[in-house]
């Protein structure tokens, strides 16, 4: 892979973990709290603190939509090392996430040219 390939993918990582981060935290902060967020392989992973467990969950999704105008990001298909919450997420967690802040739109519609 040439250098521009790894920087262009570090970058969009970087990028859409910097853009998931506050809405999926307001997204599954009523279930508990998120304690790590990262693109690898084109795949999501979270991991996180569910209220009620004394242990963390792992959390991934590779099933992630940007909308074309950048207002809402959908991420759907959640697998876990926890059943039950794998199956609470895909239940009630696939709706898109809205992105009010302008600029945030911006990047994402450019990261959706980039990467989707």
């Amino acid at each position: 892979m040439s250098i521009w390939k790894t920087l262009r993918k570090k970058g969009a990582a970087f990028t859409v973990e910097t853009l998931l981060q506050a809405p999926v935290e307001n997204a599954l902060g009523r279930y508990g709290k998120v304690k790590g967020i990262a693109l690898e392989n084109g795949e999501l992973r979270l991991t996180l603190a569910p209220n009620g467990l004394d242990r963390e969950v792992e959390i991934r999704c590779a099933d992630i939509d940007i909308a074309a105008d950048g207002s809402s990001v959908r991420i759907g298909s959640f697998r876990s090392d926890l059943a039950c919450v794998e199956q609470a997420l895909n239940d009630f967690a696939t709706a898109p996430f809205p992105i009010s802040h302008s600029g945030a739109r911006a990047a994402l519609v450019l990261l959706r040219k980039l990467m989707f």
